[in-house]
């Protein structure tokens, strides 16, 4: 399930479920965060979906007080630490990772890939792995629309409604909702009602 949220003026968006969730513990996304789903008719707090329950990240520990023995700092120091190391182990990996996932995605999209291509698309709309480009955006959403994919026809609607990457172009947003529409895609069926 793609999530769009609001960042001031700006909409970010798509983000997987569990992209979005990473961002509601680190405090990116507030309970008062604007936010929008497939198959929601308008825009909503955080607070008022499923995920407006999810606790946000645990606040610093404030100061000891002048009682403190070391019997309380020892066991912290030493969950403080594993989870340093923790952290540092999953972003290795996650780094590696991501880097042959991106190479691979690219090489499946070059292939003519209509999955891949729209969600490299979805890559350079977002800036995962790759730096955020908004008309490169649209050329791989172009190419997977194209060739038939719903999800990346609606993604193009919402890009011509927005004028993300491309001029702002209400009838190319029409026509592109239309089409994913007609394939059952619910978010660009929400979009066309918007644009009507």
């Amino acid at each position: 399930m793609n999530w769009y949220y609001r960042d001031g003026d700006q909409q970010v968006g798509p983000v997987a479920d569990e992209a979005m969730r990473a961002l509601i513990r680190a405090g990116a996304i507030t309970a008062e965060t604007p936010v929008w789903k497939e198959g929601q008719v308008d825009w909503v707090t955080l607070a008022q979906t499923e995920l407006g329950t999810l606790p946000p990240m645990p606040q610093a520990v404030s100061a000891p007080s002048r009682r403190f023995t070391w019997k309380v700092l020892v066991p912290v120091v030493g969950v403080v630490v594993a989870l340093l190391a923790l952290l540092i182990w999953w972003l290795h990996g996650r780094t590696d990772q991501g880097t042959n996932s991106m190479e691979s995605l690219c090489r499946a999209a070059d292939r003519g890939d209509a999955t891949a291509q729209c969600n490299l698309g979805n890559c350079y709309y977002n800036g995962h792995g790759v730096p955020m480009d908004k008309a490169e955006a649209v050329k791989w959403y172009h190419k997977a629309a194209d060739q038939g994919l719903a999800d990346a026809q609606g993604h193009l609607g919402i890009c011509y409604h927005f004028g993300d990457g491309v001029p702002m172009d209400k009838a190319e947003a029409v026509k592109w909702c239309h089409k994913a529409a007609e394939q059952g895609y619910a978010a660009a069926q929400s979009e066309l009602d918007k644009l009507r």
